[in-house]
């Protein structure tokens, strides 16, 4: 059976490497799914039996069985691709070009009636009237062109200052873009996982003692993000720490019980080493309430944090903490003053959670209120929240209408398939601003 064929309440199996053709439920088993097409993160998420995975995900590891759930443009990611192409707003450069236009031809009707009833009265020929009106009709019909004219030499003038205009239209429309909301990773941050702070909490361990024994319980294969930083910053202090040089056995991560583990010999004694959500880890090797006290001083960070354990197999210890972050641009709080000093109110929507985007605010200035979790409602102002997280593409969507039904010209910034469909409905939308090597232009679209 082809994806195409598939209907709601079949069972399918999804496997390494699959891409989800559906929207399903878990049955059994479990999957490191990567939704970056849906949420824009690209650290993979974990699904166990009983949660939901996404059509478009593509699977990093692990195997399950599932019920579809949903097909075609009743996904997530169907929905998001019909958004794309229903979304639509009327240019304001349009509407002002109509507008003159519709009052010119009022007033020049008037006019030509009193130059046909004066033309009339002094027994003007009617080849003469008609020229006198055909020229006077001329100056409405006239001022389109003379906008695209006007708009043109605006878009030669930017593209000489290293700014591409992909439509004539934008250049009007930045113009009056009064709410410019932001996608997060790769926008704001620089979409680079990083390891942002190491916590060991087991006495006289150290830093590097941390990172090598989480480097032993960690892939090389670089199918993993998080794995892949891990192994990265271990490589740069190679030969540092307490950890075996190699595992004897090692078993990834896995979904289902979110962890890992490794086996290897020290000392001539074999030791365990695990590596995985601290609440599992937890389970296996207690906390102290010093490691408690840092852990919750990581996760009111805003950090995505793991912790590791080591030693025989039936006494294991925890050794300490590593967390990660993707960190903002170094231009992103500038930026969001500049915009705020020319009257743009920035606003962040994202996919990422609530505690990530709220940190990420914070380093970059992005003050007010954090929207809570749940639907987003159609009545939204602009000066409700700073920062909407855990947002869908057609919550984003909704979001951009909401605000442009209070009145706002709003302005949307994002790279990922799932900034499509508000990139559309938005009066000026714009990518995210790429690493570059060599000045090149920016690109700014309508």
């Amino acid at each position: 059976m082809t994806a195409a064929d598939l209907v709601p309440g079949d069972i399918v199996q999804i496997s390494l490497g699959d891409v989800i053709p559906a929207d399903i439920l878990l049955i059994d088993g479990s999957l490191l799914v990567d939704q970056s097409m849906l949420t824009g993160e690209s650290i993979p998420t974990a699904t166990e039996a009983g949660s939901a995975a996404y059509a478009g995900g593509l699977v990093r590891r692990g195997a399950a069985i599932a019920r579809v759930t949903a097909t075609g443009s009743r996904t997530y990611f169907g929905r998001t691709a019909e958004l794309v192409s229903v979304a639509h707003v009327e240019s304001a450069e349009q509407k002002a070009a109509l507008a003159v236009v519709r009052n010119l031809t009022a007033i020049n009707f008037v006019i030509m009636i009193g130059i046909v009833a004066y033309a009339l009265a002094l027994r003007i020929s009617f080849q003469q009237v008609l020229v006198l009106t055909a020229l006077l009709s001329a100056v409405p019909v006239a001022l389109p062109a003379t906008f695209t004219l006007a708009a043109a030499l605006g878009a030669r003038t930017l593209a000489m200052k290293g700014v591409l205009l992909t439509r004539l239209s934008s250049l009007n429309e930045a113009a009056m873009v009064d709410v410019l909301c932001c996608d997060k990773t790769g926008t704001l941050t620089q979409n680079e996982l990083i390891v942002s702070a190491i916590r060991p909490v087991k006495p006289s361990y150290d830093e590097s003692d941390v990172l090598s024994f989480a480097a032993l319980a960690s892939s090389r294969e670089g199918q993993d993000p998080i794995d892949s930083v891990i192994q990265a910053r271990a490589g740069r202090g190679k030969g540092l720490g307490r950890a075996p040089a190699t595992a004897a056995r090692f078993t990834p991560f896995d979904p289902a019980v979110k962890m890992a583990e490794a086996f290897a010999i020290d000392a001539g004694r074999e030791i365990r080493v695990v590596k995985g959500a601290p609440a599992v880890i937890a389970t296996v090797a207690p906390m102290t309430p010093t490691a408690e006290s840092e852990l919750d001083a990581l996760t009111q960070a805003g950090h995505r944090t793991i912790a590791a354990a080591a030693g025989p197999s039936d006494s294991l210890e925890l050794i300490g903490f590593i967390a990660f972050s993707d960190p903002p641009r170094a231009d992103s709080a500038q930026l969001l003053t500049e915009l705020r000093s020319l009257g743009v109110l920035p606003i962040m929507i994202t996919g990422d959670a609530a505690a990530t985007a709220a940190t990420v605010a914070r380093e970059i200035g992005l003050t007010g209120p954090v929207c809570p979790p749940g639907d987003v409602p159609d009545a939204e102002g602009p000066k409700d929240f700073a920062v909407y997280a855990g947002i869908f593409p057609e919550q984003k969507f909704r979001l951009v209408k909401a605000f442009q039904r209070q009145g706002d010209a709003v302005g949307m910034c994002g790279d990922g398939a799932n900034d499509a469909p508000a990139l559309r409905q938005a009066q000026m939308a714009s990518p995210s601003r790429p690493r570059r090597t060599s000045p090149q232009p920016r690109r700014a679209s309508c």
